[in-house]
Order: structure tokens, then sequence, then C-alpha cells
């Protein structure tokens, strides 16, 4: 598909809409990101639909979503005879209906740890409750995919199963209208990561790549505006790359820039999508100057390449260029602070302590231990060239 708005028009829709026949004659769980509630009033209009039986509404959380959070949700619920579960918010609401709704229907939060203890996939299907996700934000894709995170004692835990997909989405661009630039900036640049990580992740197929181009394409014409105008046209125009990006993800995962990224955010306090756009020139440079030997990809080093010169090309710079370009592209164009910490060796083995392997085992290319110290490293150099 193209990213003519005839196709963004087809993506998209009147979150309302959409709610009031997902709700109607039902108890209601609704997980409302806190601030969405305060700029949008979003629980009011869900409330004057008068169409659900119950409604009840859970804002009590922070950003990441935490055992503490979901523990809460699920002790406001207990016996309220809840059928169908709605997100509007970010990841951390998203998330934390999804993991709602699975506990809901597989009888407690306590499986759905113990499957994750065990590193195993919820296997089972969600029948009873029903689950729709709006995002309020344009990054994380997490409407389209399988997976949801959950932090318990400062910790991230990552739960995968078909039960956590959402039934349904609404895509309303009306939701991002209030939204400071430097947050669209950063989801944006998740989103984009996602897309760009899937294309090369060794796990890549047809249908994978089909969605990553085309969250790409959209994000790469429509970011920048988004940022500097917030128009509707752009908004729009990311919330279906995200979406898009979401949905090659949800069939590839992400690779080494989301794995190294989680220290960043948990540890400086660095945005998810800021903290894996930073590192992604690096890993950028990394893959595309691995030899043969080091090439994981099924399809070997020359198709690995051709990829990224692929990808380079869509944003029209080349190969080599691209890392140094897209550091400039990061903090002139979008406007992204230049990193301001120096870090000491000692912060450097705390964030490799940090690295996700799962993820780092999609990347196309081997990242040894002086490898992965080395890109957190060009944290540092990177700032030294931007400022002089």
């Amino acid at each position: 598909m193209d990213d003519s708005e005839d196709t963004i028009s087809g993506y998209t829709s009147s979150w309302s809409d959409e709610s009031r026949r997902f709700i109607a004659d039902q108890h209601l769980l609704a997980i409302i990101d806190p601030g969405v509630e305060s700029a949008q009033g979003v629980l009011a209009q869900l409330e004057s639909q008068g169409t659900a039986k119950r409604i009840v509404p859970f804002q009590d959380f922070s950003p990441n979503p935490s055992w503490e959070s979901l523990d809460a949700c699920l002790h406001n619920i207990a016996s309220k005879g809840i059928t169908r579960v709605i997100a509007i918010g970010g990841g951390t609401a998203i998330d934390l209906a999804k993991l709602s709704a699975s506990a809901l229907e597989h009888g407690g939060l306590s499986k759905l740890w113990d499957s994750s203890r065990r590193g195993e996939e919820i296997n089972t299907q969600r029948r009873r409750i029903h689950l729709m996700a709006v995002p309020t934000t344009a990054g994380t894709g997490a409407e389209a995919t399988r997976f949801a995170v959950l932090y318990r004692d400062g910790i991230k835990h990552s739960i995968a199963g078909d039960s956590l997909k959402p039934d349904k989405v609404a895509l309303d661009p009306s939701l991002l209208a209030s939204l400071p630039s430097h947050i669209i900036a950063d989801a944006g640049l998740d989103a984009l990561c996602q897309a760009m990580e899937s294309l090369w992740s060794s796990r890549s197929n047809y249908e994978s790549e089909t969605e990553a181009w085309a969250g790409l394409n959209l994000g790469i014409k429509h970011l920048a505006t988004a940022v500097a105008q917030r128009s509707r046209e752009a908004l729009a125009g990311m919330l279906v790359a995200a979406h898009r990006a979401g949905k090659a993800i949800n069939l590839t995962t992400t690779t080494a820039p989301h794995a190294l990224s989680y220290g960043l955010t948990s540890r400086f306090g660095i945005p998810h999508g800021r903290a894996v756009a930073l590192l992604f020139g690096a890993i950028f440079r990394h893959n595309a100057q691995a030899c043969a030997e080091d090439c994981t990809h099924p399809l070997g080093i020359s198709h690995l390449a051709k990829r990224l010169q692929k990808i380079a090309a869509s944003w029209n710079q080349t190969p080599e260029h691209f890392p140094e370009w897209w550091n400039e592209y990061l903090h002139s164009t979008l406007a992204i602070p230049i990193w301001a910490e120096q870090l000491s060796s000692s912060h450097i083995t705390e964030l490799c302590s940090t690295v996700n392997a799962k993820r780092l085992a999609n990347n196309p290319t081997q990242l040894s231990a002086s490898d992965i110290k080395a890109l957190y490293q060009t944290l540092s150099s990177t700032q030294k060239a931007l400022l002089q």
C-alpha cells in the first residue's frame, strides 16, 4: 500500500464511534492515561454515550506498566463482571489493558506471572473478555502486537501470547492534537526505529517487510511536520506509521537498538523512543561494517548490505553517511536534546548489564561484549561531535 491520504483514512476512525459499538450493553474496564484524561476528558465522553451497563475507570498509574499498577487495577474490578476492556492512552495504558484482559480471562495475575518467569507464552485464547486499544501517541504500535511489558521490582519482563493482541483498534488523530512536540518526536522515533529494525531483522519475511516499509515511508514523510506543526494530516500519518511498524515487529520483534535502549530509560530517564534513536546510528554502522563471519541473517551478508543500502536510500542517504546524518536529523530537525551525560566506566558496566538478550539475538550481526561497550561509548562521542 502507498501512503496516500486515502490509504491513511482507511486506517483512521473516530474513537468515540468505535467505542460506542464496542461497549454496548457491556461491563467495561476503562484504562485511561491520566494525562489524556486531563487534556481530553475521555471518561466523560465514554459515560455520555450511555451504552455501557457499567464503566469502571482506572487511571492510577505512571509511565511504564508496573506490577503494582496491574495488581491495583485487578483489585479495583474484582466481582464487577467486566466483559470489555478498553485502553485509551500510550504504551503503558495499552499494556496494562492487555495484561488485565488476559488476567481476567485466564483466572488471575499469578498465571500470567508464572508463564513469564518460565519464559513461556500465554497459550490460551481470550473468549469471554474483549479488548479494544485507542492509542494516543504515535510510536509504540502496542495496539498491533501480541507483546506486553511488565516491571516488577524495577526489572522489565516481556510477556507474549495471542491473547494479548487487542480485538479492536481505533486510530484517531484528534487525540494527538494536544501532545507536546517532544512527545510526538520521541514516540515517532520509536516507530521509525521499529520499522527499520524489522527490515534488517534476521526474522523478517514478506509480510513483515510490507508492513515495515509502509510504516517507514509514512514516518519519513510525516514525522518532521507532525513535530513542527501538529497538523491533522501529519498526526494521522504518524498514527498509521506506528500501527504498521507495530504490525511488522509483531512478526519479527525488535533488534539491537531496542535491546540496548532499556537501560538508558530505566537508569537515566531517557524517553524510550529517544533512547532507541540515540543508539540507532551507531548500530546501523556496526551492522554495515560487519564481515560475513559476524552476519547472522539467514540470507547472508550480501542481502544485509542491500537492505541497509535501501534503508539509507529511503532517507536519500548512503550507508556510509547515514549514521552521522541520522544524529544530525535527531538534533537539528526534531530538536532532540544533545546527550548531556559523560558516561563513566561504571555507568557503561551498568548499562551493559541491562541489555535484553532476546532482542539482541534478532540482530542480523553478532555483538560481542566489547562491541556493546563501544556502542554505549558512542553516546558521549556523538555529543562532542555535535558540539564542535
